[in-house]
């Protein structure tokens, strides 16, 4: 609904009008990503992403002034130091899970809650008690979410590597219903999954894309290019020919390609 207003106030030439619209939804979309799970971290960075898109395909290329971008700057400034540590994600999946556990009372149960039938799964290494299979499996999925919030706090690409071993070892983990609870809630299968997590990040692709937009609107209103750094690599890329301005980072795959591809921080 956001954007599609902002669109309305550009037809009708109020750009200042729709740029306030449209951080004030980035903020929003900054909200639904901090302190919450994974899921919602992914939605938030999904929307904040389109938001950016909006405001770089039109409002950059608008009659603003100096000092309208610069107001825009200032505002991706404050959004970008505000920026939700992914970390906080990976914890409330657990206590997530530990609470539907609790809820549940017993494997069937926690599975019908998903909709799903109880799979066929053995308890024998847990002297034969669903109850304490399920405590390890909490257990467990602890210490893995602690083990990928460590990884994001790293520098890309060793963030990726880790992520990649952490799932691996997850989805191969001798808990039956740890392996079943990452099947049920899990959209990849485990190799794709771990696969992804050397070349994707949502939260550092949104922050990419915040990065170039900040950088872009800087540009706009002084002329110079600020130094900003990049979330999959050391520093932001740029060029410039004549008053255009190109900037890049140099994504999930760490390579330089000059820029090729879109904007916003996919290669």
């Amino acid at each position: 609904l956001a954007r599609c207003e902002a669109r309305f106030l550009l037809e009708s030439k109020k750009p200042r009008e729709a740029a306030e619209l449209l951080l004030d939804a980035a903020l929003y979309a900054g909200d639904i990503m901090r302190n919450n799970t994974l899921v919602e971290g992914y939605v938030g960075a999904s929307i904040l992403k389109y938001l950016l898109e909006d405001l770089e395909a039109d409002l950059l290329k608008s009659d603003l002034n100096s000092d309208e971008f610069l107001d825009i700057a200032r505002q991706l400034d404050l959004l970008d130091g505000g920026f939700p540590d992914p970390g906080d994600a990976f914890l409330n999946d657990s206590m997530q899970l530990g609470f539907a556990f609790l809820k549940a009372g017993t494997v069937q149960e926690f599975f019908k809650m998903y909709g799903a039938e109880k799979p066929e799964l053995s308890a024998r290494r847990y002297c034969f008690s669903e109850r304490i299979m399920m405590a390890d499996a909490f257990e467990s999925h602890l210490k893995y979410s602690k083990q990928l919030r460590d990884a994001s706090q790293n520098p890309w690409p060793e963030a990726g590597r880790m992520k990649q071993c952490c799932i691996l070892e997850r989805t191969s983990d001798p808990n039956p219903l740890l392996r079943a609870v990452h099947d049920l809630l899990s959209f990849d299968t485990p190799g794709a999954a771990a696969q992804r997590a050397l070349t994707s990040d949502h939260f550092r692709q949104a922050r990419v894309s915040l990065r170039l937009l900040r950088g872009a609107a800087h540009y706009r209103a002084t002329g110079l290019i600020p130094r900003l750094e990049d979330p999959f690599g050391s520093t932001l890329f740029s060029s410039r020919s004549g008053n255009r301005l190109k900037l890049w980072s140099v994504g999930g795959n760490g390579k330089d390609d000059g820029g090729t591809g879109d904007w916003t921080g996919k290669g």
